[in-house]
Parts: structure tokens; sequence; C-alpha cells
């Protein structure tokens, strides 16, 4: 799972990165996206009452990740991967991850280390 997460990611870059080039083109604004990794457990499921229902996905590991993206702008990184996730890959996995805590400094909530996918 976590190496065809890494997959999709990557394969997600040069499609936007193409429509991104025919709107800026066109004078239209542009679609960025970023992507934050992370590993743990979740519960999902219709949520609401008999009249109002709604597919959400709640947990730890949803509010991990949750602050890890907003970390991304700020960080102009597309890309943030957490230990957790790192750790899922295996170490026979393809995916090649600087540890970001070495390139820039960061104050955490929480003891949290992040890498960026190379």
């Amino acid at each position: 799972m976590s190496k065809a997460s890494h997959r999709v990611g990557r394969r997600t870059e040069e499609p936007l990165a193409a429509l991104n080039d025919t709107r800026r083109t066109a004078g239209k604004p542009i679609a960025t996206v970023d992507l934050a990794l992370y590993s743990g457990e979740v519960l999902y499921g219709n949520v609401g009452a008999i009249d109002w229902l709604d597919f959400t996905v709640v947990g730890p590991a949803v509010n991990e990740v949750a602050r890890i993206d907003a970390l991304c702008e700020p960080l102009n990184r597309s890309v943030l991967v957490s230990a957790a996730f790192a750790a899922s890959t295996g170490s026979g996995s393809s995916l090649r991850l600087d540890d970001l805590a070495r390139t820039t400094k960061l104050h955490f909530w929480t003891d949290l280390t992040l890498f960026v996918a190379l």
C-alpha cells in the first residue's frame, strides 16, 4: 500500500503540470496539490442521522496527516512523509527520502519526524 501511495503521488505531478501549463496560457488559475503521507489506523464510514449522512474518516492518524498537510505550503514542499509512513515502506523500498529536520528548523506540537520524497 505505501509503495502504491508513493507511485500515485508521483504519477499525478506530470499531468497536473501539463494542465497548469494550459490553464496558465489561457490566463486561468492553476491547481496545486499537496500530498501528506502517514501510516496509522482510522475509522471510516457514514456518520450522521437518517436525513443526513456524511462519509468520513476519523482517528488520530487523520489528525496527524492533516497537520502534516498544513505544513506543505509554509515549508514549500508538495510531498511530506511521516516517519511512520517511511517505516511502513520497508528497507527494500524504492522510496528515497531526505530527513527534513536536517535542512529545515521545525517547531512541532508533538515529536514528529518528517521526510521529503526525493
